[in-house]
């Protein structure tokens, strides 16, 4: 089965630690994406935000969607597709380290800076994190494109946003962040995370990105 190394920060690390992570939310790019079943290479993607380009969400009626964009001058659709697929496998990339006093590289028992714990011989990047450390692998079971925007919210939550139950004296509150600061909404909450995380155009061109769903292992 076909699997894909993804990059968690510590909050989204530990909410899917603590399971109430099931989707996440990338924007689409060359890297995470093909044209026509090919990899884009220096072709790059289409543009999917000229105002003449026609873009339509397609799907085969099962587990899977993708992005139809026609270019009036070439008048043709080209079909840009998530490199991820249902039915595969998706493990994640989150900031570890060794556990205890242990230097040596070989596999060990890695601890995770998502669940506060403590490194004495610093962290090492999620980025180059090996295969073997990872603690969660998910199979995908539907991937979507979706205007970043759309985002409703109950996808918000299954984002991992942290719902706080209304008391007596205020409503219900949302964070992306344990003790972090709270919204008034999930969507609003997410918002936050996904300007912290990709910057504020991202969010204020509205750009598409592709929801990958899983079930819990």
């Amino acid at each position: 089965m076909k699997e894909h190394g993804l990059l968690l920060t510590a909050p989204m690390a530990l909410a899917r630690h603590e399971r109430r992570k099931t989707q996440t939310r990338r924007l689409v790019s060359p890297y995470n994406s093909t044209i026509d079943g090919k990899r884009p290479g220096k072709r790059g993607l289409p543009d999917l935000y000229r105002s003449d380009n026609t873009v339509r969400v397609l799907d085969d009626g099962k587990q899977a969607s993708w992005l139809s964009v026609i270019d009036p001058f070439e008048n043709e659709a080209v079909f840009v597709k998530p490199a991820i697929q249902p039915g595969e496998r998706i493990w994640w990339r989150e900031t570890w380290c060794w556990s205890g006093e242990r230097k040596e590289l070989l596999p060990g028992d890695p601890v995770f800076r998502s669940e506060g714990a403590a490194c004495i011989d610093g962290w090492r990047s999620s980025l180059h994190m090996p295969r073997w450390a990872a603690r969660h692998v998910d199979t995908v079971v539907r991937v979507r494109p979706e205007r970043i925007q759309d985002i409703s919210e109950e996808d918000a939550l299954a984002e991992g946003i942290i719902r706080y139950e209304p008391t007596a004296e205020d409503d219900a509150e949302y964070s992306h962040t344990q003790g972090g600061f709270v919204y008034a909404s999930a969507v609003e909450a997410y918002r936050s995370l996904f300007i912290n995380i990709n910057g504020p155009e991202a969010w204020e061109r509205n750009d598409w990105v592709w929801v990958y769903e899983w079930k819990l292992d």
